[in-house]
């Protein structure tokens, strides 16, 4: 068995069984459909060792990222190989403000504070605006990290709420350092990179039978949750 392979997960969600296995230390290929994921919060959140953990399943002790770093990884759900671009930016809004590729063909915005910091929590509407304000991201996840540690200042129904209120997709607290919950984020994230990349498919060929003409609703493709028009994304 090659060696850069993870182990196979079978993983359920919402009736569906998915098979997903994880690529270890193999570089991206520009044949192969690539979503990108920005992660977005102020410096000291764990935005670089959550990035770390989803690629190699390790903790790191992170020094805090200066501009932008960019990683990625493959995966293959059910019969389907996949890569994902992870840009992981600065805690600086006034530099992600400046910076709109960072938001070019964001498929995933990941919006990360820290249970400990209220201040990290308070900020989430700068990042959540900037990231609708440049983008059309398919889907928004809202991570609570350092869920390993004690004297929390933002309780887990407080992340739930705004999710709620603002029609997030995703609302999950999470610990870098323990991987409590990292293997339950990169589920979500492979399901959801498939099921869209199956759709997109899916409306080639409608396009194709229809010489390029579509009219398509989300409630065709099942996406009610999605409330941006169907677009055919890809990485820059």
């Amino acid at each position: 068995m090659d060696e850069n392979k993870d182990k196979i997960k079978e993983v359920e969600e919402n009736g569906k069984k998915y098979t997903i296995q994880y690529f270890k230390g193999q570089k991206l290929d520009r044949n192969i459909p690539t979503k990108k994921i920005v992660l977005l919060g102020l410096t000291g959140v764990g935005k670089t060792t959550i990035s770390y953990r989803l690629i190699t399943d390790e903790f790191k002790q992170c020094s805090p990222t200066i501009s932008l770093d960019l990683a990625g990884y493959k995966i293959k759900v059910n019969d389907k190989i996949i890569q994902i671009q992870i840009w992981d930016s600065c805690g600086n809004d006034e530099f992600a403000a400046n910076t709109p590729n960072l938001f070019k063909n964001t498929f995933i915005g990941i919006l990360v504070y820290e249970i400990v910091k209220k201040d990290s929590f308070n900020h989430i509407e700068k990042w959540k605006n900037l990231l609708l304000l440049y983008s059309h991201a398919s889907f928004v996840y809202l991570i609570g990290n350092k869920a390993d540690l004690e004297n929390r200042q933002v309780e887990t129904y407080e992340g739930e709420q705004y999710k709620d209120e603002h029609k997030f997709n995703v609302f999950m607290e999470t610990s870098a350092k323990s991987g409590l919950n990292i293997d339950k984020l990169l589920n979500k994230i492979a399901i959801d990179v498939y099921e869209s990349t199956k759709k997109e498919e899916e409306i080639e060929e409608i396009e194709k039978k229809n010489n390029g003409r579509i009219s398509l609703t989300k409630e065709d493709l099942g996406n009610e949750d999605n409330e941006q028009s169907i677009k055919k994304k890809s990485c820059c």
